[in-house]
């Protein structure tokens, strides 16, 4: 049994140097905003049109095309307050 523990662990480094990624993100409270996350379901019609407006925004940092229950869209925003929100 102790032959396999070092093996693990060799495999464990190399999957993840091969199959896993570091990021980094700021933390925007330091800069007195905050990250919000709206999940958005479109309904019916042209999705492409909207998807293509909504980058657009000058507060959305990054759309997303979601697959499964009722939303289609998740958009990432960076905002001061709620009031933005409004």
């Amino acid at each position: 049994m102790t032959y396999f523990r070092p093996l693990i662990q060799q495999k464990s480094k190399s999957l993840e140097k091969e199959c896993a990624r570091e990021s980094y993100s700021l933390r925007y409270d330091k800069f007195g905003r905050r990250s919000v996350t709206f999940i958005m379901s479109v309904g019916a019609g042209n999705k492409s049109s909207i998807t293509d407006e909504i980058p657009n925004l000058d507060k959305v940092t990054q759309v997303s095309r979601t697959f499964g229950d009722s939303a289609d869209l998740k958009v990432e925003a960076i905002v001061e307050s709620n009031k933005e929100l409004m």
